[in-house]
C-alpha cells in the first residue's frame, strides 16, 4: 500500500486559546436553526471550545450577526475554502480536510444533521480518553460504492459506515494522507461521483476504520441524522 505525503496549501485555522477542542459544522440559511440547536447542548455539556463553521454560501449578514451573538463569535469560513490539491471544494470537504489536517493539535467534533444530546455521555468519555467517536448505522453502503469495498480492503483500506451526524476526531492523530490515497482510488473507480459532497462522509468512514480503538455508538431509533453528509 503506497500513500504519498501531500503538501497542505493552508495555514492553521486561528482558533485561539480554546483550540484544543473544536466544534465544527457546515452551515447555511436553511440549516442555521438546526446547527444552533446542535451546538448549544454540546458546548454546555462539554465546556468551552472553539467553533469553526463552514458557510455553504447562503449565509446572509443577519445570519452571521446571529451566529456571532449565540456562538461567541465563531470562525466562519467561506464555501470556497481551498483544500489540498486534488480534493473537491465545498463546505463538507473543507470541514473534513480541516479536521484531518488540524487534529494534530485539537480534538475536532463534527456536527451534522442530528440532535446530539443522546450521544453526549459517550462523546464526553471519548474526548476525555482522546479516542475518536462515531455513530454507526446498519452496515448499508451506497450502491455505487458497494462492489469496490472488497478490492479496497485487499489493498489495506477497510471501510466503516459512519453517520455524518456526529463525528469526533481524536487529537494527535492524522488521516490526511490516508484520505488522499482513498480519494484518488475512489475517483478512479467512480469518476465525478467521487467528488460529490456526500463522499466526504464516505472518506471519513475509511479513516475511522483505521483509528485506534474508536468509540462507536449504534444509531438509535428515531434519531434524525444525515448519514451521507458531515
Amino acid at each position: 500500500m503506497e500513500m504519498r505525503a501531500i503538501q497542505s496549501r493552508r495555514t492553521a485555522i486561528p482558533l485561539g486559546r480554546a483550540g484544543r477542542l473544536v466544534f465544527a459544522a457546515t452551515v447555511g440559511r436553511e440549516t442555521l436553526e438546526a446547527r444552533l440547536a446542535g451546538l448549544a447542548p454540546l458546548r454546555t455539556a462539554l465546556g468551552a471550545g472553539s467553533i469553526a463553521l463552514f458557510d455553504d454560501g447562503t449565509l446572509a449578514g443577519r445570519d452571521r450577526v446571529r451566529l456571532a451573538r449565540e456562538c461567541g463569535d465563531p470562525l466562519i469560513l467561506p464555501a470556497a475554502t481551498s483544500g489540498p490539491a486534488g480534493f473537491p471544494i465545498g463546505p463538507d470537504w473543507a470541514l473534513l480536510l480541516a479536521a484531518l489536517e488540524q487534529r494534530r493539535n485539537a480534538y475536532w467534533v463534527a456536527i451534522g444533521d442530528t440532535s446530539p444530546e443522546h450521544a453526549i455521555p459517550e462523546l464526553a468519555r471519548a474526548i476525555a480518553s482522546n479516542r475518536s467517536f462515531a455513530t454507526v448505522g446498519d452496515g448499508t453502503v451506497p450502491e455505487a460504492l458497494a462492489h469496490h469495498l472488497d478490492p479496497l480492503a485487499r489493498e489495506g483500506f477497510a471501510y466503516l459506515g459512519v453517520s455524518g451526524g456526529l463525528l469526533g476526531f481524536a487529537a494527535c492523530g492524522d488521516g490526511l494522507s490516508l484520505a488522499s490515497a482513498i480519494f484518488a482510488r475512489l475517483e478512479g473507480a467512480l469518476g465525478e461521483r467521487a467528488r460529490l459532497p456526500d463522499m466526504a462522509c464516505i472518506i471519513a468512514g475509511f479513516v475511522f476504520a483505521q483509528e485506534r480503538e474508536p468509540v462507536l455508538m449504534r444509531d438509535r431509533p428515531g434519531v434524525v441524522h444525515s448519514p451521507g453528509r458531515i
